[in-house]
């Protein structure tokens, strides 16, 4: 009877524990990992050549950044709901996702004209 009475009570309880749990989790799996390997690389020198990612400080400290914001948003979320914009993350993550596209593209033409690698011209048969 009491979980009937919480629900009938508060109906949002449940959605409510699922952003804190959210939360955490997101915490625990995509900000603490690149932390943890930035410690172990920089400040206790625990580097094994056997195997590293690659990217250095400029990847882990991006994965940081990224993790932060999405932190941040869902901070704002979950303790001040009435605050959210639920279209702002999936914006900026979009927008991000695109310049990474044209980046990408711009250095693979750049690879290709290092090769003296010449594309066909599609667009004017």
């Amino acid at each position: 009877m009491p979980p009937l009475l919480v629900v009938l009570i508060y109906p949002d309880a449940f959605i409510r524990g699922l952003d804190y749990a959210g939360l955490s989790c997101f915490i625990l799996m995509i900000f603490l990992p690149p932390l943890m390997a930035w410690r172990s690389r920089y400040h206790v020198k625990l580097t094994q050549p056997l195997y590293q990612v690659r990217g250095g400080k400029i990847l882990l400290t991006a994965l940081l950044i990224v993790a932060a914001v999405m932190i941040s948003f869902g901070i704002k979320t979950t303790f001040f709901p009435a605050l959210s914009n639920r279209w702002l993350l999936p914006m900026i993550l979009g927008i991000l996702s695109v310049l990474a596209g044209i980046h990408l593209q711009a250095r693979s033409k750049e690879s290709n004209a290092r090769k003296n690698i010449h594309l066909p011209n599609t667009a004017n048969p």
